[in-house]
């Protein structure tokens, strides 16, 4: 028995089966197909690898900068807070001094 060099041998269940011509062709298309599926795959899951990555480092960037925020705005609020304190602080010592003042005149 001769082979044809350019068909498909298989053996199945102790047959040998032989694929050439159209269905030949169709079954390289198809190889071919799948092997492009498959490149892009590995592709896809190298870029998803690179951009999860990507998205933890944006994350700890994020994170550092709303760490940032929350400090300034707890100086912002002690500074607030700091002067108001003081303003307090300067408006009961005049109503003291007022007091006094009274107090004084009251006596004298």
């Amino acid at each position: 028995m001769s082979l044809d060099s350019s068909a498909i041998y298989y053996k199945i269940n102790g047959q040998i089966i032989f694929l050439s011509g159209p269905k030949m062709s169709k079954i390289n298309a198809l190889a071919h197909h799948i092997d492009q599926l498959l490149t892009q795959h590995r592709t896809l899951q190298q870029d998803y690898v690179h951009l999860q990555s990507h998205v933890k480092e944006l994350e700890q960037q994020l994170l550092g900068q709303q760490l940032s925020a929350n400090t300034l705005l707890q100086a912002k609020n002690l500074a607030s807070e700091q002067a108001y304190d003081q303003s307090m602080e300067d408006e009961l010592n005049h109503l003291i001094g007022l007091f006094d003042q009274v107090t004084e005149v009251h006596n004298d």
